[in-house]
């Protein structure tokens, strides 16, 4: 192993604290899949009806399970969300033993300023750089997997389930650090392609089109807060009616 590739392994690795908050959080649930109980400050709608995060999310999984039968693989990327483990794992049983189906956790700071970015995007190149160096014949993509096979080899285990968590090597402006958790490894997968597998993983595709989402559909921007409201959170466009919702994600969808 390169001296430049164990710096880069040993290095501080900012995400463990905020992926173990996630873990302890999700253990204090009397039932861990379901993150959306009601507080004393919420009411259920005047009209139709809240269905429970667990319910949507396992209806969701089957209903992608039913239009698969022509994908040969699947990859899934998925938030730190025990309830989306949950209902994904279970709905792709099948395919996961088959080795059809890979899932992962993605976990990326989003609340980094631009010249923190630039900084780790910096630090990074330079470690990419130098294992290039020390490697002669190496490019780019190709000491990046280098990197990501040695730090799966010293994946740090997290949480009650001791999961597998990989800080990936390559930082940019959309995912400045990323750490990767394979849910659905057997322990069979060949170095090389485990490395391939976590260097596509990445979120960008769903944040990407949430964003066009709230951009274009002032019905689903975030809400407003501001000072006088001591943190309360005000939604100006939020529908009175859940159907409107769904009409305009169907007009966007088919745009």
């Amino acid at each position: 192993m390169c001296v430049g590739c164990i710096e880069a392994i040993q290095g501080i690795w900012e995400p463990e604290g905020d992926i173990s908050a996630t873990y302890s959080s999700s253990e204090k649930r009397e039932i861990i899949e379901i993150s959306d109980e009601p507080t004393k400050d919420e009411k259920l709608p005047d009209r139709d009806m809240q269905t429970h995060s667990g319910s949507t999310l396992y209806g969701h999984f089957m209903y992608l399970h039913s239009l698969r039968a022509s994908a040969e693989e699947l990859r899934f990327f998925l938030d730190q969300n025990s309830g989306m483990r949950a209902a994904g794992l279970a709905a792709f049983q099948d395919g996961i033993k088959s080795r059809r189906v890979d899932a992962f956790y993605v976990r990326i700071d989003k609340m980094m300023t631009v010249d923190q970015k630039r900084r780790l995007i910096n630090e990074s190149n330079n470690a990419i750089a130098k294992a290039m160096k020390e490697n002669l014949g190496l490019n780019k993509r190709e000491a990046v997997l280098m990197l990501l096979r040695q730090r799966i080899e010293q994946a740090k285990l997290i949480g009650k389930w001791k999961d597998r968590w990989v800080s990936h090597p390559l930082a940019t402006m959309n995912e400045p650090e990323k750490a990767l958790c394979h849910l659905t490894d057997l322990g069979d997968l060949e170095p090389n392609h485990a490395a391939w597998l976590y260097n596509r993983t990445s979120l960008y595709g769903v944040d990407w089109y949430f964003n066009r989402v709230r951009r274009r559909q002032s019905l689903l921007e975030r809400s407003i807060s501001s000072q006088p409201n001591t943190g309360r959170e005000w939604s100006g466009y939020a529908p009175y009616s859940p159907n409107q919702v769904q009409k305009l994600l169907d007009i966007l969808r088919v745009v």
